[in-house]
């Protein structure tokens, strides 16, 4: 949504507390394609081309206190995110045997492919 439309929408205050969707908000007359070349490095087909093919990733568990961690190859886990139960977590799936890559990523190797993410600029920061 650009800046004037979400001003337009909700005063200059902005959003309400809690606004319960998702919401992008870009500058006026910019289109949102400041990280199109990021969104397609991020692709299941070109992600494992942006690491080494031994690279690992630590997963965590989705029980309440995230205390199981597991490691496995980028590649493995892209595989059985996509292709074990067609990309969907079951609702009935219990959460010692559902994985995340989550908050993980503070290696050398994240972080040269994370700069490549673009922050938007902070019109308030002023």
């Amino acid at each position: 949504m650009p800046h004037s439309e979400l001003i337009r929408r909700f005063g200059s205050l902005g959003l309400p507390n809690l606004y319960p969707y998702p919401l992008v908000i870009y500058p006026d007359g910019e289109k949102n394609t400041r990280n199109e070349n990021f969104v397609n490095l991020t692709t299941q087909e070109h992600l494992p081309l942006q690491f080494a093919s031994n690279f690992n990733v630590t997963l965590t568990g989705s029980d309440s206190l995230s205390s199981h961690r597991r490691t496995i190859p980028l590649k493995q886990y892209l595989h059985e995110v996509m292709h074990k139960n067609g990309g969907q977590t079951s609702p009935d799936q219990l959460g010692n045997e559902t994985w995340y890559l989550f908050g993980e990523t503070h290696s050398a190797d994240w972080k040269k492919f994370l700069q490549q993410y673009n922050l938007p600029s902070c019109h308030s920061c002023t």
